[in-house]
């Protein structure tokens, strides 16, 4: 009979993690090396990504955690077959908050019967999750923007999302300012009091 061909030694094969492993928008992707001093001719290596048991349709953009396995194609002298290795996980991270995508605008600060809104705008097309802006006066958190003058300090937080790390984005302090009142009337001269005329 026909001698069996030899399946694919994995020892001839490294593979290379991705390198960068933090979210960017781009496939994360395993790299296959044959060794220079592989005892075979080896075929093509089909790398296959899963994430929970489930394959995947190419290699991995979004966080998470993911395994691969390696198969490698028959050729005239080798049968191929799993390469895989023992270590086969790798993690994509969340990318992290950059403060600078969002502006933080401050109110008006003079007192006008109004709540002082501190304003977000996140400029950038990155999810950063739920925007948030908290007020203290004295160590004491504040149910909503402050109205009455005073000192005030404040902490802008994005919650965070599937891609992005939540966090600080800035915090701060503001003094709303008493109106100017306007000068007060002098007060009008008391009137002269009739004088008595006694009759005598």
């Amino acid at each position: 009979g026909v001698a069996a061909l030899p399946d694919a030694d994995p020892a001839d094969f490294t593979f290379v993690l991705p390198t960068d492993p933090t979210y960017n928008g781009n496939p994360k992707m395993v790299e296959v090396i044959v060794r220079e001093n592989a005892t075979k001719k080896y075929g093509a290596v089909t790398v296959t990504y899963k994430q929970n048991g489930e394959v995947l349709d190419g290699a991995p953009v979004e966080p998470g955690t993911y395994t691969f396995t390696a198969v490698v194609a028959a050729t005239a002298t080798c049968a191929g077959g799993d390469v895989t290795p023992r270590y086969n996980t790798f993690t994509i991270q969340k990318a992290a908050l950059n403060p600078a995508d969002i502006t933080v605008k401050e109110p008006d600060l003079t007192y006008d019967g109004n709540p002082k809104e501190v304003t977000v705008k996140n400029n950038s097309d990155k999810d950063y999750g739920e925007i948030t802006v908290t007020y203290k006066q004295n160590g004491e958190a504040l149910n909503g923007a402050p109205t009455e003058p005073g000192e005030y300090r404040y902490t802008v937080t994005a919650a965070g999302s599937a891609r992005y790390v939540g966090g600080t984005v800035k915090t701060g302090s503001f003094r709303i300012k008493e109106a100017a009142k306007p000068d007060p009337e002098p007060d009008p001269k008391p009137e002269p009091e009739p004088e008595k005329t006694y009759k005598i």
